[in-house]
Protein backbone atom coordinates (compact mmCIF):
# COMPACT_ATOMS: atom_id res chain seq x y z
CA UNK A 1 0.00 0.00 0.00
CA UNK A 2 1.64 3.38 -1.03
CA UNK A 3 1.28 6.44 1.45
CA UNK A 4 -0.36 8.84 -0.98
CA UNK A 5 -2.96 6.34 -2.21
CA UNK A 6 -5.71 3.87 -1.66
CA UNK A 7 -8.37 3.57 0.83
CA UNK A 8 -6.58 3.06 3.68
CA UNK A 9 -5.00 3.75 6.93
CA UNK A 10 -3.02 6.72 5.64
CA UNK A 11 -6.41 7.89 3.50
CA UNK A 12 -8.06 8.23 6.54
CA UNK A 13 -5.29 9.86 8.34
CA UNK A 14 -4.62 12.50 5.27
CA UNK A 15 -8.71 13.28 5.20
CA UNK A 16 -8.24 13.85 9.36
CA UNK A 17 -11.82 15.61 9.58
CA UNK A 18 -15.50 14.91 10.05
CA UNK A 19 -15.99 11.25 11.81
CA UNK A 20 -12.55 10.53 12.46
CA UNK A 21 -11.35 13.68 13.70
CA UNK A 22 -14.44 13.44 16.10
CA UNK A 23 -14.13 10.20 17.08
CA UNK A 24 -10.30 10.78 18.34
CA UNK A 25 -10.49 13.62 20.17
CA UNK A 26 -13.46 11.51 22.02
CA UNK A 27 -10.69 9.16 22.55
CA UNK A 28 -8.46 11.21 23.70
CA UNK A 29 -10.41 13.30 25.67
CA UNK A 30 -11.73 10.01 27.36
CA UNK A 31 -8.12 8.40 27.97
CA UNK A 32 -6.94 12.31 29.22
CA UNK A 33 -9.85 12.27 31.77
CA UNK A 34 -9.57 8.76 32.73
CA UNK A 35 -5.47 9.14 33.42
CA UNK A 36 -6.19 12.12 35.10
CA UNK A 37 -8.87 10.60 37.59
CA UNK A 38 -6.39 8.15 38.42
CA UNK A 39 -3.28 10.31 38.96
CA UNK A 40 -5.66 12.12 41.48
CA UNK A 41 -6.92 8.81 43.05
CA UNK A 42 -3.31 7.66 43.30
CA UNK A 43 -1.86 10.56 45.02
CA UNK A 44 -4.99 10.55 47.65
CA UNK A 45 -5.44 13.99 46.12
CA UNK A 46 -8.46 14.66 48.50
CA UNK A 47 -6.71 15.78 52.00
CA UNK A 48 -8.11 18.89 52.34
CA UNK A 49 -10.78 20.92 50.92
CA UNK A 50 -8.57 22.62 48.26
CA UNK A 51 -7.69 19.30 47.33
CA UNK A 52 -11.52 18.36 46.48
CA UNK A 53 -11.91 21.13 44.09
CA UNK A 54 -10.06 18.94 41.47
CA UNK A 55 -12.66 16.59 41.96
CA UNK A 56 -15.79 18.92 41.13
CA UNK A 57 -13.78 19.92 38.11
CA UNK A 58 -13.48 16.71 36.83
CA UNK A 59 -17.34 15.68 36.94
CA UNK A 60 -17.80 18.88 35.15
CA UNK A 61 -14.95 18.07 32.78
CA UNK A 62 -17.15 14.67 32.62
CA UNK A 63 -20.37 16.23 32.18
CA UNK A 64 -18.79 18.28 29.15
CA UNK A 65 -17.64 14.89 27.53
CA UNK A 66 -20.38 13.29 28.21
CA UNK A 67 -22.86 16.15 26.34
CA UNK A 68 -20.75 16.09 23.29
CA UNK A 69 -19.80 12.16 23.05
CA UNK A 70 -20.66 10.27 19.38
CA UNK A 71 -24.09 8.77 19.11
CA UNK A 72 -23.49 5.97 16.46
CA UNK A 73 -27.39 5.63 15.14
CA UNK A 74 -27.73 9.04 15.10
CA UNK A 75 -27.27 11.20 12.18
CA UNK A 76 -26.16 14.79 13.27
CA UNK A 77 -24.19 15.39 16.73
CA UNK A 78 -25.26 17.24 19.76
CA UNK A 79 -26.93 20.48 19.11
CA UNK A 80 -25.58 24.27 19.44
CA UNK A 81 -27.69 24.86 22.93
CA UNK A 82 -25.31 21.56 23.92
CA UNK A 83 -21.85 22.55 22.36
CA UNK A 84 -22.42 26.02 24.39
CA UNK A 85 -23.16 24.47 27.41
CA UNK A 86 -19.92 22.06 27.22
CA UNK A 87 -17.65 25.13 26.00
CA UNK A 88 -19.13 26.96 29.58
CA UNK A 89 -18.16 23.81 31.45
CA UNK A 90 -14.93 23.62 30.00
CA UNK A 91 -14.14 27.19 30.79
CA UNK A 92 -14.97 27.02 33.81
CA UNK A 93 -12.90 24.05 34.28
CA UNK A 94 -10.04 25.67 32.55
CA UNK A 95 -10.24 28.46 35.37
CA UNK A 96 -9.89 26.06 37.94
CA UNK A 97 -6.79 24.58 36.66
CA UNK A 98 -5.47 28.12 36.71
CA UNK A 99 -6.85 28.33 40.47
CA UNK A 100 -4.78 24.75 40.84
CA UNK A 101 -1.36 26.17 39.55
CA UNK A 102 -2.01 29.29 41.69
CA UNK A 103 -2.90 26.83 44.70
CA UNK A 104 0.19 24.73 44.20
CA UNK A 105 2.60 27.75 44.00
CA UNK A 106 1.21 28.89 47.09
CA UNK A 107 1.55 26.43 48.57
CA UNK A 108 5.33 25.62 47.39
CA UNK A 109 6.39 29.33 48.45
CA UNK A 110 4.62 28.44 52.28
CA UNK A 111 7.04 25.52 52.38
CA UNK A 112 10.35 27.06 51.26
CA UNK A 113 11.31 28.84 54.19
CA UNK A 114 11.45 25.25 55.39
CA UNK A 115 13.51 23.69 52.83
CA UNK A 116 17.13 22.85 53.44
CA UNK A 117 18.73 24.14 50.90
CA UNK A 118 17.27 27.26 50.24
CA UNK A 119 15.22 28.04 53.55
CA UNK A 120 18.43 30.22 55.07
CA UNK A 121 18.43 32.54 51.64
CA UNK A 122 15.04 32.26 51.24
CA UNK A 123 14.11 35.74 52.93
CA UNK A 124 17.48 37.26 50.70
CA UNK A 125 16.16 35.82 47.20
CA UNK A 126 14.17 38.25 45.25
CA UNK A 127 10.82 37.69 44.26
CA UNK A 128 11.23 36.61 40.74
CA UNK A 129 13.90 33.79 42.26
CA UNK A 130 11.44 32.94 44.28
CA UNK A 131 9.01 32.40 42.46
CA UNK A 132 10.61 30.24 40.04
CA UNK A 133 12.40 27.92 42.62
CA UNK A 134 8.19 27.96 44.05
CA UNK A 135 7.21 26.75 39.97
CA UNK A 136 10.14 24.32 39.27
CA UNK A 137 9.28 22.24 42.47
CA UNK A 138 13.02 23.09 43.80
CA UNK A 139 11.07 24.19 47.06
CA UNK A 140 7.85 22.82 48.14
CA UNK A 141 6.25 19.37 47.45
CA UNK A 142 3.15 20.65 45.26
CA UNK A 143 3.74 20.07 41.62
CA UNK A 144 3.16 23.25 40.71
CA UNK A 145 2.06 23.07 36.59
CA UNK A 146 0.20 19.39 37.12
CA UNK A 147 -3.16 21.46 37.19
CA UNK A 148 -2.25 23.03 33.90
CA UNK A 149 -4.05 19.40 32.60
CA UNK A 150 -7.09 20.92 33.64
CA UNK A 151 -6.15 23.36 31.11
CA UNK A 152 -5.32 21.10 28.39
CA UNK A 153 -8.24 18.87 28.65
CA UNK A 154 -10.77 21.65 29.01
CA UNK A 155 -9.14 23.04 25.60
CA UNK A 156 -9.39 20.04 23.88
CA UNK A 157 -13.23 19.81 25.14
CA UNK A 158 -13.73 23.47 23.52
CA UNK A 159 -12.05 21.67 20.12
CA UNK A 160 -14.26 19.15 20.16
CA UNK A 161 -17.33 21.32 20.33
CA UNK A 162 -15.87 23.02 17.11
CA UNK A 163 -15.34 19.64 15.52
CA UNK A 164 -18.66 19.13 16.53
CA UNK A 165 -20.18 22.51 14.99
CA UNK A 166 -18.47 22.05 12.30
CA UNK A 167 -16.30 24.93 12.13
CA UNK A 168 -12.77 23.35 12.23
Amino acid sequence: MSINGGDGVWARFRRLGGKDLNEGLHGLCALGIGGLVTELALTRHWQKWNQGLVWLFMVLLMRAWWILRPFPSARSGPNAAQRRQANRLSAIVAAGGLLGIVFHVNGNLSAAPLDAAYGRLWESMPAWQQLWLAVTMRVGPAPALASGALVLLAGMIWLLAKVESGAV
